[in-house]
């Protein structure tokens, strides 16, 4: 591998119902190997969760352009876990200039004017009409233990799952506008980039490719790598995943070609 990016700076989405504090393992290892890493957190989220009865989807985007612009960012490489991954197709449609890499990790890759719901199995949308104060309640935490956090020991777990906070309901269902993520030449030639955690069981057995090939499908030309760990790797495998996050951001990976029988044995001489 040839490092052929030097010089940019990582932006961490957050998934639903958590908020910046879920990268703050994966921030450390960054710093730790000298990278300039952030994440931030959206509205309703986080140190903003008193704005979860206004918050609306197109706050998302805009909180991540934010801190891009704040911290006067030029070269930036969006990382988005799960619900995370939708908001950086919305961010990176609106800065394609400062944008030189998005990778999404297990991370919803949707289709204009498609929203997370419909993207989800349909017993995430059981009982939305009984929802008030545009607040979406934390799934069942003997679920989440069993499905999202599985690789977690009990005790992490609960001290993971007593920061979870309800999500604002309209993230969920509002539909957003995609148009230029698909056909904006600036924001196609970004580089993407998927990673699959092996180990994640978070939805039924019908949607367990949901995330790749299902959501991945959705662009066509893409890296792609795979971290050991849950749809919480940030917790259990954070060096795993920043190493993925690195790897694919900064490194120019030689094709499925290079290793073929023909020019190994070449190369050797057997």
């Amino acid at each position: 591998m040839a490092r052929t990016k030097q010089d940019v700076a990582y932006v961490f989405i957050h998934p639903g119902w958590r908020g910046a504090w879920c990268w703050d393992r994966v921030l450390q290892v960054m710093a730790a190997w000298g990278r300039e890493a952030y994440a931030v957190d959206c509205p309703g989220h986080g140190e903003r969760l008193d704005e979860i009865e206004q918050a609306t989807l197109a706050g998302y985007p805009l909180a991540v352009i934010d801190l891009i612009e704040a911290k006067e960012l030029e070269r930036v490489v969006l990382v988005g876990n799960s619900t995370g991954g939708l908001v950086a197709q919305l961010a990176m449609q609106e800065i394609p200039d400062r944008v030189v890499h998005a990778i999404w990790y297990m991370a919803f890759l949707l289709k204009d004017g498609e929203s997370i719901l419909d993207a989800c199995p349909p017993e995430f949308s059981l009982g939305l009409d009984q929802l008030t104060g545009n607040r979406y309640p934390v799934p069942p935490h003997d679920i989440v233990r069993e499905r999202w956090m599985q690789d977690m020991t009990a005790e992490a777990q609960t001290a993971d799952l007593a920061r979870w906070q309800e999500q604002p309901l309209r993230s969920f269902t509002d539909k957003p506008e995609l148009k230029r993520f698909y056909s904006d030449p600036r924001v196609t030639a970004i580089p993407k980039s998927f990673i699959n955690g092996v180990k994640d069981v978070c939805f039924d057995w019908e949607y367990r490719k949901a995330w790749d090939p299902r959501l991945s499908g959705n662009i066509t030309d893409f890296t792609y790598a795979e971290v050991p760990g849950s749809h919480c790797c940030f917790n259990c495998h954070p060096e795993e995943l920043a190493l993925a996050v690195i790897e694919l951001a900064e490194y120019e990976h030689r094709g499925e070609g290079y290793a073929t029988e023909q020019l190994w044995t070449r190369s050797t001489g057997l």
